[in-house]
C-alpha cells in the first residue's frame, strides 16, 4: 500500500462537530493510505478538500492512471468514478484478481462500465489472451471504444449487451448514467431493451 505523510493532528481533540466533518471516526492521523483517502467520506469537509483538486480537471482531459496494475494506462476522465483514474478503485478485488488471472487467459468482463477492469484485464492476459467486455448502457460502451482506442488494445471485444442466467429479451433499467439492471418483474416505458444469451 503506498503511504503519503502528511503532518501529524489527533482528530478526537476537536469537538465533536468538527470530528464529525473531518470524517466521523478518525482518531489520529499521521499519514493517508491509498486505501485510507477511499474511506474518508466525500459529505465531510476533509473529504470534500481532498476531492477538490480531482474536480478542477475538465471532464474529457486524458490522462494517466496513476497506480496499480494500469498505471500508465490512458484515462478519460469524466467516465467515471475518480478512484479509476488513481487506480485505487476495489483495490482488495485488484489484489485477488491479480493473482487469478493470468496471461493467455480468456477473461468475461460483464457489466464493464467504463472499460477499468476491461483495461486491467487486458493487461494481465497479455497478447495472448482476449477480454470479452459485456456492457449495455451505450453511454459506457461509448467509453469504453475510447479508452480500448486511446490504450491501442488489440485483445477486447467489446458486447453491447447485458448478460443473464436465461436466454430471451427483457428490459434493462438504467439506473444512471453509468449503472443499471436487467429489469425485474416486467417491463416499462422507461427500459432500454437488450437481447439476453445464457451462457
Amino acid at each position: 500500500m503506498i503511504e503519503y505523510p502528511v503532518p501529524a493532528f489527533q482528530v478526537s481533540a476537536l469537538r465533536p462537530s468538527w470530528r464529525k466533518l473531518l470524517g466521523g471516526n478518525l482518531k489520529s492521523v499521521t499519514r493517508i493510505t491509498l486505501r485510507d483517502w477511499r474511506e474518508i467520506r466525500p459529505d465531510t469537509v476533509l473529504g470534500w478538500l481532498l476531492r477538490l483538486p480531482l474536480r478542477l480537471i475538465p471532464r474529457g482531459t486524458v490522462l494517466g492512471i496513476r497506480f496499480g496494475v494500469n498505471r500508465r494506462a490512458k484515462w478519460v476522465i469524466g467516465t467515471g468514478v475518480y478512484s479509476y483514474w488513481l487506480g485505487t478503485y476495489e483495490l482488495e478485488k485488484q489484489v485477488v484478481m491479480e493473482r487469478v488471472v493470468k496471461p493467455g487467459m480468456t477473461v468475461f468482463d460483464i457489466g464493464a462500465n467504463a472499460g477499468f477492469y476491461t483495461l486491467f484485464f487486458s493487461r494481465l492476459v497479455g497478447d495472448q489472451g482476449q477480454v470479452w467486455a459485456f456492457e449495455p448502457l451505450p453511454e459506457n460502451g461509448h467509453n469504453i471504444l475510447r479508452h480500448i482506442r486511446l490504450n491501442r488494445l488489440r485483445n477486447v471485444t467489446l458486447l453491447q449487451a447485458a448478460v443473464s442466467d436465461r436466454i430471451g429479451a427483457t428490459g434493462f433499467v438504467a439506473e444512471d448514467n453509468s449503472t443499471g439492471a436487467i429489469a425485474q418483474g416486467g417491463l416499462s416505458n422507461t427500459d432500454v431493451f437488450f437481447g439476453l444469451s445464457g451462457l
